[in-house]
């Protein structure tokens, strides 16, 4: 009798059927569709894509001002903070404001940069802080090294770069020794540095002010000039609400034309207290439902039911 030396397969026993038998047919998954996904087509999903990724940005009279006072500490080489009420408003305003000394040759920055701007995350240790600075100038060594390297790299970076002013974003979230860290730059380098951050960093200064010692008063004296961001002003809502339908609706045929709607601009603007990115919140839900409702009739009470389980910005 002669013995085979085929290896036995593993048998799948849900893959079996008895011989003549037709393959029983697995029924497939079908594609689950989100609960409450609303019945748009390819064109309304993708005007609602567009509106969701816009980023917009439109300078008035605060950003004016703050501007001004930014040229003024470059030129007198003057150290100082800047606080907002929202700083999201006020990162985009420093971040504008660099961009007009900003000039680009495919990825790289041109030289002279007399601007630059980085921002910390929490929580900003020195070698964070250092990290972010050559990050923003488009270093690629940024990480390389301890803290030594990292620091002798920053410096020459921005001597070479031919900053003049540097901006430092969040800065609420720097430790004390990375407060130290700027204190020594600005003296290395010669140039001022500008801390920008929430109303909390006033906090933080003030802390520095109460508390004893020369570590705490080198900081506190280092950055004596100060600037409030302030929330917009009223009758400047219709260049914000225009200049955002221009910019995010450019291709719709007929635009909202909110500012022309009776009492939604002043409803607006209590609804935002001049800030302007809950303000651009509140512009995307309108888009999105008008979208998704084209028959609907917008005007002050529509806009007031949609937003009734909004809360108010605290501006305190």
């Amino acid at each position: 009798m002669v013995q085979s030396n085929a290896v036995p397969q593993p048998i799948d026993e849900g893959s079996q059927t008895a011989i003549g038998a037709q393959p029983i047919a697995v029924p497939q998954p079908s594609p689950i569709r989100p609960l409450a996904e609303p019945e748009r087509s390819p064109e309304i999903q993708q005007a609602v894509d567009l509106i969701r990724n816009s980023d917009t940005y439109k300078h008035v009279s605060r950003d004016l001002a703050l501007f001004t006072w930014l040229n003024s500490q470059r030129d007198s080489r003057s150290n100082g903070y800047i606080v907002g009420v929202s700083f999201a408003d006020l990162r985009k305003a420093c971040q504008f404001y660099r961009l007009q000394y900003v000039r680009r040759k495919g990825v790289l920055y041109t030289i002279p940069m007399p601007v630059a701007y980085a921002e910390v995350e929490q929580h900003g240790s020195p070698i964070d802080l250092l990290i972010a600075i050559l990050e923003s100038l488009g270093s690629p060594f940024a990480e390389i090294g301890p803290l030594k390297d990292i620091r002798s790299r920053t410096l020459g970076t921005l001597k070479s770069f031919g900053v003049k002013l540097l901006i430092i974003g969040n800065a609420g979230c720097l430790s004390y020794e990375s407060y130290n860290e700027i204190v020594r730059l600005t003296w290395k380098l010669k140039i001022p540095v500008i801390l920008a951050g929430s109303l909390f960093l006033s906090e933080i200064f003030s802390g520095f002010l109460n508390r004893r010692g020369k570590r705490y008063r080198d900081i506190y004296n280092t950055f004596l000039d100060f600037h409030e961001y302030q929330a917009f002003q009223r009758n400047e809502i219709q260049q914000l609400i225009t200049s955002w339908e221009n910019q995010v609706l450019s291709d719709w045929s007929q635009k909202l034309d909110l500012v022309n709607m009776t009492g939604v601009a002043d409803f607006l603007h209590h609804r935002c207290e001049g800030q302007a990115e809950p303000l651009y919140e509140i512009l995307r839900k309108i888009a999105v439902f008008k979208l998704d409702n084209p028959t609907c009739q917008l005007d002050k009470a529509s806009i007031e039911k949609m937003l009734s389980s909004r809360m108010i910005p605290n501006k305190a």
